[in-house]
């Protein structure tokens, strides 16, 4: 062979390898917006794996556009034994800040260090196996509530017996990876929405439990979605209620007094406020309101919404920018407050929070609600969901057991439901 011939193929063996090994540079892509933190991955093992390990995991991420102080977020905890609550207890509070586009990492005590070997946070509380939930909560000035949600804490009304399916797979929430789709711009607390009826619908794509080339990073997904409708709608009531009271006794701290009423619209309009005010009546109010102490509320509001009318003194971190301070709120258990509405030309009792009284009826100091002594100071108490109407009758109202009371008795540092009237899994008999 001529030389020039052996030039000529080597040339061409040259451009051939040369074109087999050149490196195509993968898209880059701009890190999706959401208009919070979200929960990005999720991984939920029942059992202990091949490798020795219960490798359970939780991704948040944060799309905001802007760093975020991390320091005003962390997560909460419901076992499936928890009656349909959240557990502050396990509360994990993060610290430090968050770029745009990057995400934190959560694991369980005992996973594998090599699968995760610079976890964010080891959480003591993380022990989910399918049918455990988990929530990012958001401390917005009121303290924590969730804005974020992975399961619904379980009942026996709706205990999902294991686990529960996502995006039409039967008992997704357990053994398998969760990735939140790239469309999702908004947080959200209505789980059986988020978790959907089919592929489309599902806020989650579930792929194989081994699937770990998601972890520590938020990247696209091809997955389409149509968002299904909601399954929490704002309760309907038939008028203004009282949704959620707290009255403490003593000073707290820094000297304050926190002390606050909520009022929910649940009438499917939009009500003129200036038709409603509360009265107030002390524990030597001889059975009766004093009219001296109204307060007429103005503006209107929108259905599913509330005003919070605070005390004076009241912590302005703990319930920021009140719709109303009101001066002559200075009850401390005994006290009660009514919210009146008005009728031909006159402002008339249609709910309250406790009951005036004189001598034959004086109850010591607090009354007792929903069977719990003393919890009309010192708790919080929010309003069931079930109730549908106001009510006159304070021993009605307030009940002998946690069945048959209108209210919910919480621990009075829980601020979680202020400013907002959601969803709590105990019912009314």
């Amino acid at each position: 062979m001529q030389l020039k011939n052996i030039l000529f193929i080597a040339s061409l063996a040259l451009i051939s390898c040369c074109e087999e090994e050149e490196v195509i540079t993968p898209p880059v892509y701009d890190p999706p917006l959401t208009n919070e933190l979200i929960l990005s991955e999720i991984r939920n093992t029942s059992i202990e794996e091949a490798d020795g390990f219960r490798n359970t995991f939780v991704e948040i991420y944060n799309g905001t556009g802007q760093t975020i102080d991390l320091s005003n977020y962390g997560l909460w905890y419901s076992s499936n034994g928890s009656n349909g609550v959240w557990d502050p207890s396990t509360q994990l509070t993060f610290s430090g800040t968050l770029d745009h586009g990057k995400v934190i990492i959560i694991v369980r005590e005992g996973t594998n260090a090599t699968i995760f070997p610079f976890p964010d946070y080891v959480w003591a509380d993380l022990k989910a196996n399918g049918d455990d939930a988990i929530a990012l909560i958001k401390d917005e000035g009121s303290g924590f509530r969730v804005i974020d949600q992975y399961i619904a804490p379980c009942t026996e009304a709706n205990d999902p017996g294991g686990a529960w399916d996502i995006a039409g797979i039967e008992d997704g929430s357990k053994d398998y990876v969760l990735w939140r789709k790239w469309q999702i711009e908004n947080p959200n607390v209505d789980w059986f929405q988020s978790a959907g009826t089919s592929e489309i619908g599902s806020e989650w794509i579930v792929v194989s439990q081994d699937d770990f080339s998601n972890v520590g990073t938020y990247t696209p997904d091809i997955a389409e979605f149509e968002p299904e409708a909601p399954t929490i709608i704002p309760p309907v009531t038939s008028e203004l209620i009282v949704s959620e009271v707290r009255i403490t006794s003593t000073s707290e701290d820094g000297d304050h007094r926190n002390t606050y009423i909520e009022i929910y619209n649940g009438t499917e309009a939009v009500v003129d406020l200036s038709n409603y005010a509360v009265q107030y009546a002390s524990n030597g109010n001889s059975g009766a309101y004093d009219p001296a102490t109204q307060l007429i509320f103005t503006g209107m509001l929108e259905h599913g919404e509330v005003i919070v009318i605070a005390r004076d003194n009241t912590d302005p971190n703990l319930v920021v920018n009140p719709d109303y301070v009101w001066s002559d709120l200075t009850a401390n258990g005994d006290d009660a407050v009514g919210l009146f509405k008005l009728v031909n030309s006159t402002f008339q009792l249609i709910d309250q929070y406790g009951e005036p009284f004189d001598g034959g009826n004086d109850p010591g100091g607090a009354w007792d609600v929903a069977g719990e002594v003393d919890a009309s100071k010192d708790k919080v108490l929010w309003r069931k969901w079930e109730v549908a109407d106001p009510n006159t009758d304070w021993s009605d109202s307030a009940g002998t057991s946690t069945e048959n009371s209108e209210w919910i008795v919480r621990a009075k540092e829980d601020y979680s439901n202020l400013g907002t009237f959601t969803r709590q899994n105990n019912y009314y008999e």
